[in-house]
């Protein structure tokens, strides 16, 4: 960002921590469609909504790398569905963002 570090406010933390549980859980492609797109506007340092280090960090300590790991990996859920309305496209660049993906090979 430009001008210095955007923080995460206490409500995106929190928000993240909420997201991370849900996109783990049992949910329709679009709503992990959904979920996976509300994670990469807090954690995409392009996005206007990019919640900075705390968010970040809040995404790690909740262990969203761990989460989708698991969730490009098995075949639960209606995995094809969410491959064909580009879920599982946000998963991966969700996993891929340069602050995630230093972690995600440890998973």
């Amino acid at each position: 960002p430009v001008g210095g570090e955007i923080m995460a406010s206490t409500g995106d933390v929190e928000k993240i921590k909420s997201l991370t549980k849900t996109i783990e859980g049992n949910q329709t492609p679009a709503e992990r469609k959904e979920t996976a797109a509300a994670l990469m506007a807090l954690l995409d340092t392009k996005s206007e909504k990019y919640g900075g280090h705390a968010a970040v960090d809040a995404a790690l300590a909740a262990g969203l790398p761990s989460v989708l790991r698991y969730r490009l990996d098995s075949m639960d859920g209606d995995w094809m569905a969410e491959a064909k309305n580009g879920a599982m496209d946000l998963m991966d660049e969700l996993a891929r963002l340069p602050q995630l993906v230093e972690t995600f090979h440890e998973v």
